[in-house]
């Protein structure tokens, strides 16, 4: 039986980029506006180009050495724990708030990416580009850099197409790393000047919050500090740098196929000729589990339980014997073991709350991650979080807007069955039982109707602007649903 949520779920779906559906707007040109810096500018868009000259920056790999790779693109993969394969490490359901956006782009002049011909450039938000389409592959990265792709090649460029140095790259060169030379790996100061001649036969991560782990000449996976001097003896060979005080490794278990091992015993019972087990009948299955330790190599979470959830700032889950429990990070349980699913797209990492699935009643419960206390105080179909001050819940045909802080109801949305994500904006989207987009305020009050059969797409508002597709084009409209940017674009992303 299909549950109310799942199919909620697949509405939110519609309303990010789905099935045609309803809309309409201005056309005149409306001003950019944002709460945050409380600056205008009108938008005109032309046809005028930027060109740009692409040039590369390596680094030696006999130079400088940046190893490994953290796991926090796991923590946005859109894949939830129901979907992993029986011997696979769980992943976390997508964050659905919108994360605080980086002001480094926009302040430089960035309003957008968008697609044209096939190819990506940067718009300006005053309406030109900065940066040309040109680009198979363009996405934001940090602190004001994005990421380019252009015929097999990989470019770090800023809002005017400048290359640049790799934000990672310039941490790693300001603090203490590795670098590579011919008889293997050692430590180097930001100065240039080697703090150990190259003693290590292999670097598994690069050097983080004052530890990294290597191989060491006899075989040994250590964690050296700063001056090279082993710190503790790691206990796998499959680890993640420190983030935040932790690192997480990971063991392979050989454990038994229970069910096929009791279906050869008992068809083997009713045979004289005995049980045979050969490769063709395995009766065990390797099964990949993880675990965390500290900076003293202290083991916090061990890899004994069934399934552990990646690291999260306040915590993480653990599933054993059919009950899932949430976990501090040194181990501590907040939230206790109980027969609780994760639902799908409602784990909110920016303000730390979770949305829980009683396994029994299919009823949704809001949870702190921080105090492991239970915030809601009722029981709901769905709930979808929207803000840090703001989630809302599902009931019937309608949606309730209720306030984060103290559990207590704010508006009612009649016949409302989709809504999304506002994050630090004062406005969003939501998506009627009459197949029409709406713009809301945060006290649940419409500001704009869109009219039957136009908008196909919409996405949450960024600094008082939504991206919509309307007629196979992406455009930009501003809160009360006047075209800021024409519908001209294979896609946009607002910065």
């Amino acid at each position: 039986m299909i549950r109310n949520y799942k199919k909620i779920f697949l509405l939110m779906l519609l309303l990010y980029g789905g099935a045609a559906l309803a809309g309409s707007g201005a056309t005149e040109p409306a001003t950019i506006y944002t709460h945050r810096h409380r600056e205008t500018a009108k938008v005109t868009v032309t046809e005028s180009r930027t060109s740009t000259t692409a040039r590369t920056e390596t680094v030696r790999r006999g130079r400088h050495v940046q190893a490994g790779a953290t796991w926090a693109s796991e923590l946005g993969a859109g894949v939830y724990a129901g979907r992993q394969p029986k011997q696979g490490l769980p992943l976390l359901p997508m964050q659905a708030p919108v994360k605080p956006a980086d002001d480094r782009a926009y302040e430089a002049g960035a309003l957008a990416l968008v697609k044209e011909d096939g190819k990506w450039g940067i718009l300006g938000k005053h309406g030109r580009f900065t940066t040309a389409p040109r680009y198979d592959r363009l996405q934001y990265q940090e602190d004001g850099v994005f990421v380019a792709g252009w015929e097999g090649k990989t470019w770090h460029i800023t809002t005017y197409g400048k290359v640049v140095t790799a934000p990672e790259i310039r941490r790693m060169k300001e603090n203490v790393h590795f670098y590579h030379a011919k008889k293997g790996y050692g430590l180097m100061a930001p100065s240039g000047q080697p703090i150990t001649p190259p003693i290590f036969s292999e670097v598994l991560t690069p050097f983080q919050e004052g530890l990294g782990f290597v191989k060491t000449g006899k075989g040994k996976v250590v964690a050296v500090d700063a001056t090279g001097k082993t710190v503790f003896v790691a206990p796998s060979s499959r680890v993640k740098p420190f983030v935040h005080g932790l690192a997480e490794f990971r063991r392979t278990q050989h454990r038994v196929n229970r069910g096929r091992l009791a279906g050869m015993v008992l068809q083997n019972s009713f045979s004289a000729a005995g049980m045979t087990i050969t490769a063709a009948t395995p009766v065990t299955y390797q099964s990949e589990k993880r675990g965390y330790m500290d900076r003293s190599g202290k083991i916090v979470i061990d890899t004994n339980y069934d399934a552990v959830y990646p690291m999260t700032e306040w915590g993480t889950f653990i599933s054993h014997q059919g009950k899932l429990r949430f976990v501090d990070r040194q181990g501590k349980i907040l939230i206790p073991p109980g027969a609780y699913r994760l639902v799908p797209q409602q784990l909110d990492l920016v303000s730390g709350r979770a949305a829980l699935e009683d396994k029994k009643t299919g009823r949704i419960t809001v949870w702190s991650l921080a105090t492991g206390k239970r915030l809601s105080a009722d029981t709901y179909e769905a709930v979808f979080f929207l803000s840090p001050s703001l989630w809302a819940a599902k009931e019937g045909r309608s949606l309730v807007l209720i306030q984060a802080s103290t559990g207590t109801p704010q508006a009612v949305l009649p016949d409302t069955i989709g809504i999304l994500p506002s994050g630090e904006e004062d406005y969003t989207w939501v998506y009627g039982t009459d197949n029409a987009y709406r713009i809301i305020e945060r006290t649940g009050r419409t500001v704009y109707t869109a009219a039957p059969q136009t908008l196909q797409a919409v996405k949450p508002f960024r600094r008082g602007l939504s991206a919509v597709k309307k007629e196979g084009k992406w455009g930009v409209v501003d809160s009360r649903g006047r075209i800021v940017v024409p519908f001209l674009y294979e896609a946009i992303e607002l910065l």
